[in-house]
């Protein structure tokens, strides 16, 4: 309640219809090549709600998830060789977190696994990297 509706659409906007839009402009040039990995940034935020006041920006990630899970069925009939994961971080440390959380040379180190294809993930399933203080 705290939010005003301007913020909750700037997060829409910026969480989940950026990224849709930013996929579907990728995907265009997905189109001529053979493999392709899409990775979409959600949160563990998208998997359970843990902190008051983050409704919004948790409905967002929620919606990464399922648009993820979405694209990687439909592109199972259109190209199998094209995957699509979403990566879900715990709290990051960064300036917002007050440094506090998971480094984020170890998010960008799974992100870079995720490219390898060393994970045993199937294309639209979730790979959470989890914060434990």
């Amino acid at each position: 309640m705290e939010q005003s509706y301007d913020e909750i659409r700037k997060q829409i906007e910026i969480n989940l219809l950026g990224l849709i839009n930013m996929t579907k402009f990728t995907l265009t040039y997905f189109q001529t090549q053979e493999e392709g990995i899409v990775i979409n940034i959600a949160s563990m935020a998208g998997k359970r709600v843990k902190w008051p006041e983050t409704a919004p920006y948790s409905a967002t990630k929620f919606g990464v998830r399922g648009f993820t899970q979405g694209i990687a069925k439909e592109y199972e009939t259109i190209n199998k060789n094209i995957k699509f994961y979403s990566v879900n971080p715990g709290m990051t440390s960064t300036k917002m977190t007050d440094f506090e959380g998971i480094s984020p040379k170890k998010v960008a180190d799974i992100i870079v696994s995720i490219t390898k294809e060393n994970l045993g993930k199937k294309s639209g399933e979730d790979i959470d990297i989890e914060y434990h203080p």
